[in-house]
């Protein structure tokens, strides 16, 4: 491989002598194609774009005569019948041929615009000398004729030649200044072959090694750019494989967050038992280990009103799965079990839990389960009765903010033992109660990403409870901040 480099380098060199000859030589043929172009194409043009500059400015100048002078036999007229007879067409034609020369499509384009434009001038032209015929065309009783034919026809022949002449100037002017650059490009091409030879016995030595050093360099490239492309085409499959896999997993959770929105209780249900209040319910990864369970029961004739802020083990798709069975559970208790009693409630549904997630075919304890805080309304004797599981609640009256504790024991299987206990609270006219899970006070945020804490939480509910009306933006505020 080492020799094979060597001997290409060698070739390079060699070849580098050679291409110096040839474009030398190709510089000397290049200046007589040059100089052979300037004189068979430019100086031509040029001739030829500066008579027509003329032949168009005559042109206006016979049409002029036209209009203006009454004489049938003026040599103007003779001029412009000459020039509709036989000049412009083919002065035009051998222009156009030359212009595709040019080797430029807008330089060619500007002179088919120009031969248009003579094109336009002739019919103004042709429609003057059909108006305008004989002597009897300059009677005073023909006069609105002859205004029709200077103030729209003879101002349009103006007009155009006036914008073909422009036109022209442009051409003349870069047809002239190209056949200055090719002049320029002729004398170069002698100099540069005087100085190439010159410089080519200074840099030999350093390209010789540059040569070597280059191929030795860009083989090695090739072999990293191919081991990367490999790495980078099997990363863009993995990248499509985990893309595959993320949609559809994402299509999935989606699909469980329209279960898990489907099982909580509806809104306008909880409105009826409680015209004030609000619910700030913000799941972190779509679908949410926490929840809220809402039930109306009667019990030997009295209405009873049952609502639980809860937080299943877990987050995410975990949390739900969770979820899912605690919800269940809460109405089991209640239906099946016919308990009304919060305390007895949350036993019966930790026993549940506990039997749900336990397994004879696996050996491992499993402590899944819930914190939750449940509120059971007697509106009738305005009595609240609480339990929790590590959850409690707050109650704010006249401004100050009453604890209902809760059990430290969760909902499931743990190593804590015994039943939970229940409060019982008397309802007053205007009493405020917040249920809810550790979500909001564990969470980390503000300036210096620290814990929004428990005590923090209490404050900002006992501040947002002295609004006249309830609402969740407060704690959405708070949340984003």
């Amino acid at each position: 491989m080492r020799n094979r480099r060597v001997i290409i380098g060698f070739i390079i060199l060699i070849s580098i002598f050679s291409i110096s000859e040839y474009v030398s030589f190709r510089r000397l043929e290049e200046s007589r194609e040059i100089n052979s172009r300037n004189a068979q194409i430019f100086q031509p043009s040029i001739i030829y774009l500066n008579e027509l500059y003329t032949l168009i400015s005559d042109s206006e100048k016979y049409t002029e005569s036209w209009v203006f002078f009454d004489i049938t036999d003026h040599d103007d007229k003779e001029a412009l019948r000459l020039l509709h007879t036989s000049g412009a067409n083919a002065f035009m034609k051998d222009l156009v041929t030359v212009s595709k020369r040019w080797e430029d499509k807008e330089e060619e384009n500007r002179v088919l615009g120009i031969a248009s434009t003579l094109d336009s001038i002739m019919v103004e032209q042709k429609v003057i000398m059909s108006k305008l015929s004989s002597l009897n065309d300059y009677s005073k009783e023909n006069w609105l004729v002859l205004i029709e034919v200077e103030g729209q026809h003879l101002a349009r022949v103006k007009e155009l030649s006036k914008r073909a002449k422009s036109n022209l100037n442009i051409l003349i002017a870069r047809m002239k200044e190209r056949s200055l650059e090719e002049k320029e490009i002729a004398a170069k091409s002698f100099d540069w072959i005087r100085y190439i030879h010159i410089i080519l016995d200074i840099v030999v030595v350093v390209i010789s090694v540059l040569v070597a050093w280059s191929i030795l360099r860009f083989l090695k490239l090739e072999e990293q750019k191919k081991a990367i492309s490999n790495e980078r085409d099997e990363i863009l499959k993995q990248k499509e494989i985990i893309e595959e896999k993320n949609t559809s997993i994402l299509s999935s959770i989606s699909y469980a967050k329209r279960l898990q929105t489907s099982m909580l209780p509806a809104k306008d249900e909880i409105a009826k038992n409680f015209k004030d209040h609000f619910i700030f319910y913000k799941p972190r990864d779509i679908v949410s280990g926490d929840f809220y369970w809402h039930r109306n029961i009667n019990s030997d004739g009295k209405q009873l009103v049952l609502i639980a802020a809860a937080d299943a083990t877990g987050h995410g798709v975990p949390g739900a799965f969770v979820s899912f069975v605690c919800y269940s559970t809460l109405n089991r208790a209640v239906d099946e079990f016919k308990l009304m009693e919060p305390c007895k409630i949350l036993d019966k549904v930790s026993e549940l839990v506990s039997s749900t997630f336990s397994s004879s075919e696996n050996d491992d304890t499993v402590y899944d389960g819930m914190d939750i805080s449940l509120c059971v309304f007697d509106f009738e004797a305005n009595e609240l009765h609480f339990s929790g599981a590590n959850n409690s609640a707050y109650v704010l009256r006249d401004g100050e903010m009453t604890k209902l504790k809760a059990t430290r024991k969760p909902i499931g299987r743990s190593i804590e033992t015994g039943c939970f206990t229940s409060e019982k609270w008397i309802l007053n006219e205007g009493d405020l109660i917040y249920m809810f899970s550790d979500g909001f006070q564990d969470q980390f945020g503000g300036d210096r990403g620290k814990k929004y804490r428990a005590k923090r939480f209490q404050e900002f509910l006992s501040q947002i409870g002295e609004n006249e009306s309830l609402s969740d933006q407060p704690l959405k505020d708070e949340f984003n901040d």
